[in-house]
């Protein structure tokens, strides 16, 4: 659990980061700020759409045990 809290403040600061650097360039207009969000929620939903697909089936529950 302290880990799923922990990637999601590092991905979130990542982000802040990203406007940031992108605030000179485009300023902090809602377009940027809803192209900036849109682009890590896609990021992220890739992520864990391809990091998920390859998973394996989950071994018995007899073998967890031994």
């Amino acid at each position: 659990m302290l880990s799923r809290f922990v990637s999601g403040a590092i991905v979130m600061s990542f982000e802040m980061l990203g406007s940031r650097y992108l605030n000179p360039y485009f300023g902090s207009g809602i377009y940027t700020w809803a192209s900036l969000i849109s682009t890590v929620l896609i990021a992220l939903t890739a992520g864990y759409f391809l990091g998920g697909t390859p998973r394996p089936t989950a071994p018995p529950l007899q073998s967890c045990w031994r």
